[in-house]
């Protein structure tokens, strides 16, 4: 091994050709020009500098012999260059993250076998990003929500610049920002819903871009069902009329939603009792029986006793009005005059103490006779008929005993007459000719 310039007198010194041949090269690694710090874009270039040319540095793809260090990985470069000067290309990264470039000692050698130190940093490190900035979106509402207005979060994976209020994307909703700026990770709104119905918010592709110039993905779309309306309920029976006989009332209380807090008490009632109050499966009907204690039952269910599954409060019912009729009807029949017609017939009325229900034909028995209706309909009070006498005997009319019932469903109470036809008034005849008419036949 040859001695070092110190020790081998003024002749080495003296010749800087000489002393080269004892030197180690100095490497220095830097960044190329105009390579920016932070970048989203490749290539990614560095120079290395010897102070003189170097013989067997590693040239080509992914030489061996570099150190690279810093979170990015799955690189793959390329060395070019000759003598003192080369460049590192970087051509694709697999794995974000800072990246640095260091040649290690002893790498290379000059031209007198001199191998090279540990090159020195001037700057030789680059971040790279090329990743899509990610958005959420997030709410303490969810699902579905009666308020007037919620609030929102705007959550980003890494710092954003350049959001505009009026860049996301809205469905039936307004915002208003109340906190966030460039440089944040999180941006908070005020979202109010126009109506009811879907509030639905999105933030678009590349509303936002991170440091390095990549713009946003787009966000999962945020929405909700606003419901700022209570339940309605009707009340109704099916078994039961408008006006009845009956002892107990069945009455359906339904819903047009699933609701809480419910209970018997919250049924105002008037001329009767409730009885039986019981909540159906569906959480929209509920069944309860009335005993009525008067000739009137009237219920109602009033605002707010109940509310659905985000608490609104359900409207008022309309009145359920029964009346409560168990009187029977009765009945009267009319003759004005038992004499008969040209035609041979006396006309009778029957007439109820209410409207009735029943088979007109029914409701009017004739013995030693016909009956003909002419007037008179089912739930009509009043009805009218022709009675044709088959001879000079008594006729009796009868109507029976719960031949018809009321609105309420009261069967009617029985009446029976007896008439005696008087003789027939003479009937003309043609041509002038006048003709007696026959003697009734008993």
């Amino acid at each position: 091994m040859s001695a070092s310039p110190e020790v081998a007198g003024d002749r080495r010194l003296a010749n800087p050709a000489l002393l080269n041949q004892y030197t180690r090269p100095e490497v220095v690694v830097r960044k190329g020009p105009g390579q920016p710090g932070v970048t989203n874009a490749l290539p990614i270039v560095f120079d290395v500098t010897f102070e003189e040319p170097v013989v067997d540095f590693p040239v080509g793809f992914n030489v061996p012999g570099l150190v690279f260090t810093g979170s990015a990985a799955g690189l793959h470069y390329e060395v070019t260059g000759e003598k003192a000067s080369y460049q590192v290309i970087i051509r694709a990264i697999e794995q974000d993250g800072d990246l640095a470039l260091a040649i290690p000692a002893a790498l290379t050698a000059d031209l007198f076998g001199n191998v090279n130190r540990a090159s020195t940093d001037e700057g030789a490190w680059v971040r790279y990003d090329a990743t899509r900035p990610r958005c959420i979106v997030q709410s303490d509402q969810e699902g579905v929500m009666n308020e007037a207005q919620m609030n929102i979060a705007l959550v980003f994976s890494e710092p954003v610049f350049g959001l505009r209020d009026d860049a996301l994307t809205l469905e039936n909703a307004t915002v208003s920002r109340t906190a966030g700026q460039d440089g944040d990770t999180t941006y908070h709104f005020a979202v109010t819903p126009r109506a009811d119905g879907i509030t639905a918010l999105t933030v678009p592709e590349d509303a936002v871009v991170d440091a390095t110039g990549n713009g946003s993905e787009a966000s999962p779309v945020f929405s909700l069902v606003v419901d700022s309306h209570g339940p309605e309920v009707t009340l109704s029976s099916f078994e039961t009329p408008q006006a009845s006989n009956s002892w107990v009332i069945r009455v359906h209380a339904v819903f047009t939603e699933p609701t809480f807090d419910f209970e018997r008490d919250e049924v105002a009632v008037r001329g009767g009792t409730l009885l039986n109050f019981t909540r159906r499966d569906d959480g929209m009907t509920y069944v309860f029986d009335v005993k009525p204690t008067g000739d009137e039952v009237l219920l109602a269910v009033p605002e707010g006793v109940a509310r659905d599954a985000i608490g609104n409060p359900n409207a008022a019912s309309d009145r359920f009005v029964r009346q409560i009729d168990r009187t029977r009807p009765t009945v009267s029949i009319e003759v004005p005059t038992t004499t008969m017609d040209a035609a041979g017939t006396i006309a009778v009325t029957v007439t109820f103490s209410e409207p009735v229900f029943a088979e007109a034909s029914e409701i009017l028995q004739v013995t030693r006779g016909v009956a003909h209706r002419v007037d008179g309909t089912d739930g009509d009070d009043s009805y009218r008929y022709l009675i044709s006498p088959s001879g000079t005997r008594p006729v009796g009319l009868s109507v029976a005993s719960g031949t018809a019932r009321d609105l309420a469903g009261n069967l009617n109470r029985g009446r029976s007459i007896r008439i005696t036809p008087t003789t027939y008034r003479p009937t003309p005849v043609a041509d002038g000719l006048q003709e007696a008419a026959p003697p009734l036949r008993p």
